[in-house]
C-alpha cells in the first residue's frame, strides 16, 4: 500500500564451524541483527531485526548466497494507509554478496516481513530491496 525506505546498521555473527559442500561451496550458520529507521508516507519509526540464517560461500568466485528468518520489531504500527497490526512481525530474507579484497563486501538482499495474519489485519507486509556495504572482521 505504501513505498517504504529503510536505513540501518547490521551485524552478522558467524557460528564456529562450517560444512564443505560439493564443488567447493562452504555452508555456515549465522545470526543476523539490525537496527535502523523505516520510513513511508511521511511517517518514520525504529526497526530492529534478529534471527538465524545460513550462508553458502564459494571462495573461488568471491560470492556468498544468504538465507534467513527471524523477528522484526517496528515502533510505529501504521505508516500512511498501511497498518502492520502490531509491533512484532515475521521476517524472511535472501541475498547475494561479492567479497572484495581487504575484507570489504557489497551485496543485495531481498527482505519481506509481515504479521502473517497474527493480528487479524489485512497486512500485506513490506518487501524491501536492500543494498549492503560491509567490512568483515
Amino acid at each position: 500500500k505504501e513505498d517504504f525506505e529503510q536505513y540501518d546498521v547490521f551485524a552478522i555473527l558467524g557460528f564456529p564451524g562450517s560444512w564443505e559442500w560439493p564443488r567447493g561451496w562452504e555452508a555456515r550458520y549465522r545470526m543476523y541483527a539490525s537496527a535502523g529507521v523505516i520510513k513511508a508516507a511521511g511517517d518514520k519509526g525504529f526497526i530492529g531485526t534478529l534471527g538465524p540464517g545460513v550462508t553458502f560461500t564459494k571462495w573461488d568466485w568471491n560470492i556468498s548466497l544468504e538465507f534467513g528468518t527471524g523477528a522484526v520489531y517496528v515502533s510505529d504500527k501504521t505508516f500512511g494507509r498501511q497498518d502492520f497490526g502490531g509491533p512484532v512481525q515475521i521476517l524472511g530474507h535472501g541475498g547475494i554478496s561479492y567479497h572484495f579484497p581487504s575484507n570489504v563486501t557489497a551485496g543485495w538482499r531481498f527482505q519481506h516481513f509481515s504479521d502473517a495474519a497474527f493480528y487479524g489485519t489485512n497486512n500485506r507486509g513490506v518487501d524491501l530491496h536492500l543494498f549492503e556495504l560491509s567490512y568483515r572482521f
